[in-house]
């Protein structure tokens, strides 16, 4: 009998930026966050309980820094929609939207 796997501690699980840069600039991610509070982004991070890797960067504005959660790396954009509308039902709260990954890669300093 399998152990049942346990559950991450918010924040633990999140890939770094270079994991972003490591990904193919064509292909799709789905971001579920965007701000100025990285206890948001944490916090959104455990509550969607993705099972696709969760990675998150940040980008300076003129206020600070800015930061982004994304989950997931697919070769289209039908199948990262797909993933987007997963999570919207499993998590009415998100609002997730697709980007690809070149223009992450292009922010990312």
């Amino acid at each position: 009998v399998a152990a049942a796997p346990t559950a991450p501690s918010a924040g633990s699980e999140l890939q770094e930026p270079d994991w972003l840069k490591a990904r193919n600039p064509k292909h799709y991610t789905v971001q579920l966050y965007s701000g100025k509070d990285i206890d948001t982004l944490k916090e959104i991070a455990a509550a969607a309980a993705s099972t696709e890797p969760q990675a998150y960067y940040s980008t300076g504005s003129r206020s600070g820094p800015w930061y982004s959660l994304v989950t997931g790396d697919y070769p289209d954009a039908a199948s990262a929609q797909a993933a987007a509308a997963k999570l919207s039902v499993r998590s009415p709260a998100l609002k997730p939207w697709v980007r690809r990954f070149d223009e992450i890669q292009a922010k990312i300093r």
